[in-house]
C-alpha cells in the first residue's frame, strides 16, 4: 500500500508566532461550514494540565496535511486560543488509545491504533488499522477485517502512531487521509524525555473498503 506521511506539528520546528505552545497532539477532524478544523490537546505555558485547542485550513480549502494554522487568542496573537481546560478533558485524557468512527455515503469507516508501551522493538501489529461497517457497532464482528495502514517504524519525528482521525479525500474518492499523534525521545536523560508530534498519512483506499 502506497503511503505518504507528512509532519504537521513538531515542537522542534516551533509554532510560528505563538510563544506559549509546548506541543499539540490527539487530533480530531471536523468540517464546520466550508472550513476544515482540527481539534487537539495541548500543553500551554503557564496553564496547568491539558488544554483543548484548534487549528484550521483556509475557508473552502480541501482536506489536506498542509496549510493548517493554529488559532491564536483573540486578545493576544502571541498566545494560542484555548477552547477548554483540563477540567473538561480529564474524562478522556491519559486513558489510552482512541478509535475514530465517521459516516460515509455508504456506511461507516473506522481507524484505530494498536500501541506498544514496552521496550522496543514493537510487534508488527503496532500501528494504525482501518475497517468499515454498514452501521456503527460496538461488536467487532460487525466490522470488516481490519487492514493495517501504518506500522510503528521509526521516522525520527514519530514512531508508533496513535489517536487517529481519518476522512476520505475531498478531491480523490480513492484516497484516505488519516491524522495521528506521534512521539520521539529527546534522549536527554530527563525523567520524561518524550516529545509529542502530530502528522498525517495519505493512503490509497484499502482493498475491500467500499465506503
Amino acid at each position: 500500500m502506497h503511503r505518504l506521511e507528512t509532519k504537521i506539528l513538531d515542537p522542534a520546528d516551533g509554532f510560528g508566532t505563538l510563544a506559549d505552545v509546548v506541543e499539540v497532539t490527539d487530533p480530531t477532524l471536523a468540517r464546520r461550514g466550508n472550513r476544515w478544523w482540527l481539534y487537539g490537546a495541548s500543553q500551554v505555558v503557564g496553564r496547568p494540565g491539558i488544554q483543548l485547542v484548534s487549528a484550521s485550513l483556509p475557508a473552502g480549502a480541501p482536506l489536506s496535511p498542509t496549510g493548517w494554522t493554529l488559532t491564536p487568542d483573540s486578545g493576544d496573537a502571541r498566545k494560542i486560543a484555548t477552547l477548554a481546560g483540563y477540567d473538561a478533558s480529564h474524562a478522556w485524557d491519559l486513558q489510552g488509545g482512541r478509535i475514530c468512527v465517521y459516516p460515509t455515503p455508504n456506511g461507516y469507516g473506522a481507524v484505530f491504533s494498536r500501541v506498544w508501551v514496552r521496550d522496543p522493538p514493537a510487534p508488527p501489529a503496532t500501528g494504525l488499522w482501518w475497517c468499515t461497517a454498514p452501521n456503527p457497532s460496538g461488536n467487532l464482528d460487525d466490522w470488516s477485517r481490519p487492514v493495517q495502514i501504518m506500522t510503528a517504524d521509526d521516522r525520527g519525528w514519530h514512531a508508533g502512531p496513535w489517536k487517529p482521525s481519518g476522512r476520505p479525500s475531498d478531491t480523490d474518492p480513492d484516497r484516505r487521509l488519516v491524522f495521528f499523534s506521534g512521539s520521539y525521545s529527546r534522549n536527554d536523560g530527563s525523567p520524561f524525555p518524550f516529545v509529542f508530534t502530530l502528522g498525517c498519512v495519505e493512503i490509497e483506499r484499502p482493498q475491500g473498503d467500499a465506503m
